[in-house]
């Protein structure tokens, strides 16, 4: 079942890509299709168990990254947003690795990270409404 989730995943974000070829910062699509061969191997080996949420929130963090350079007007804060994208999802890990998941400290960053992917969200949605 999970393979199918990712097949199907994979062939929305192709097609997503195919309908937005020309415009400008479509190609992030690609790159989300292109997960889906490294999503299965993440299962395969057990290393996640929930296929659809693991691909979304691995997309949505990958497109924080790139979309504010299309969204944001000055390049400074782009970056800014970029290096605090790129940090966010390991410093949960690492929180979560030396406290454990019951502790308090891993619960905050857990949210912050969910409200983080969920401002990514909306960046990518306002690039695509832009365009």
């Amino acid at each position: 079942m999970n393979t199918l989730y990712e097949t199907l995943s994979a062939l929305i974000f192709l097609i997503i890509y195919a309908s937005l070829r020309k415009k400008r910062g479509s190609w992030i699509f690609l790159i989300f299709a292109s997960l889906a061969p490294v999503i299965h191997i993440m299962f395969v080996n057990r290393f996640i168990l929930n296929v659809p949420l693991v691909y979304g929130a691995l997309c949505l963090w990958i497109a924080g990254m790139i979309v504010p350079f299309y969204t944001f007007k000055r390049i400074w804060l782009s970056i800014f947003y970029g290096v605090l994208n790129l940090l966010s999802l390991p410093v949960t890990i690492l929180v979560g690795m030396q406290y454990g998941e019951s502790a308090i400290q891993y619960k905050i960053i857990s949210f912050l990270l969910i409200l983080w992917i969920g401002l990514n969200t909306i960046l990518l949605l306002r690039m695509m409404k832009k365009h």
